[in-house]
């Protein structure tokens, strides 16, 4: 027998050299399996096996009685065979998507708390920054670098009384409401009944108005007649209030006029008196920013200094 091969499942019987189909029976497939060597080829045990599995899905023809199987019929029969159906692929479960009213409060009270943490740890930040640390700071350098300006400028007299501030000025008066002529006069006050720091104002009066007006011409014939000098010597800072009605400071001119009376009624010499008119009188504000001015009260207690 010829070892050529033939078809899917044979091989062709002796002499066949056509190439077309050969007959393939059960029983020579195995006994044409065992030739030369009693045992089957590798690639006929294949066939055989292929034959076999084929003889089971396929029944047929089980001998020559029944008809030969022909290679061809067994390739058709493949062919014809349905295919298997791909498995199909097992689809994600869906989520369960969370109701959208929940999930918005939710996410809102989680913005809001945040929102409220946040501006709560900032309040305390800038409490402790702005409302302890930042004044405590700017009082010590205050106390330490400016001590009597920042505890509002305080005058004492020679027993360490404190009587007044060098800041706001102040009347000196009889009970009566009367000036007393020992003291250099302060100018007039419209701050409630005189240099009142609780109701700091000025008169609020035109130049025109004819209260303002009346006013003035009284305050300057009293004052001429005061200080024994002519009206027209009278300064317009003796007859107007300032506009905070707290001014501790008269012009020289002012005191001027009142050397006289001052000498007069304290027994001293008028070039003493003016001497101590001119140790508290102070220039414009670095050099250039107002006018020169006496500081009332300082005078007046440095006159009480003065032996008779």
């Amino acid at each position: 027998m010829s070892n050529k091969k033939g078809g899917r499942f044979g091989r062709g019987t002796k002499g066949d050299r056509s190439g077309k189909d050969s007959v393939l029976h059960p029983g020579e497939a195995t006994r044409e399996a065992g030739e030369s060597t009693g045992k089957p080829a590798g690639d006929e045990v294949a066939q055989l096996k292929d034959f076999v599995l084929y003889s089971r899905e396929n029944p047929g023809p089980a001998s020559e009685a029944d008809g030969p199987v022909t290679t061809s019929q067994v390739a058709s029969d493949e062919t014809a065979k349905p295919q298997a159906k791909p498995k199909a692929t097992a689809r994600p479960k869906a989520q369960t998507k969370p109701k959208p009213g929940g999930t918005r409060r939710t996410s809102l009270l989680a913005k809001t708390g945040r929102s409220l943490w946040t501006a709560t740890r900032m309040m305390v930040v800038l409490t402790v920054i702005l409302g302890i640390a930042y004044p405590m700071v700017v009082t010590g350098l205050g106390q330490v670098l400016f001590g009597w300006q920042a505890n509002g400028s305080q005058v004492t007299d020679r027993s360490g009384e404190v009587v007044g501030s060098r800041l706001i000025g102040q009347s000196f008066t009889d009970e009566y409401g009367n000036p007393l002529p020992q003291y250099f006069q302060p100018r007039p006050s419209a701050a409630g009944d005189g240099y009142d720091p609780r109701v700091s104002s000025g008169s609020n009066q035109g130049p025109e108005n004819p209260e303002l007006i009346s006013a003035i011409e009284e305050k300057r014939a009293a004052i001429a007649a005061f200080n024994g000098v002519d009206p027209s010597a009278v300064p317009p800072d003796a007859l107007t209030a300032s506009g905070s009605g707290l001014d501790p400071d008269i012009s020289p001119a002012y005191a001027e006029i009142q050397i006289s009376r001052v000498a007069r009624e304290r027994d001293l010499g008028e070039e003493t008196v003016r001497d101590l008119v001119a140790q508290h009188t102070h220039g414009a504000d670095l050099g250039y920013i107002g006018q020169p001015g006496v500081n009332v009260l300082e005078l007046n207690l440095a006159l009480d200094e003065v032996p008779r």
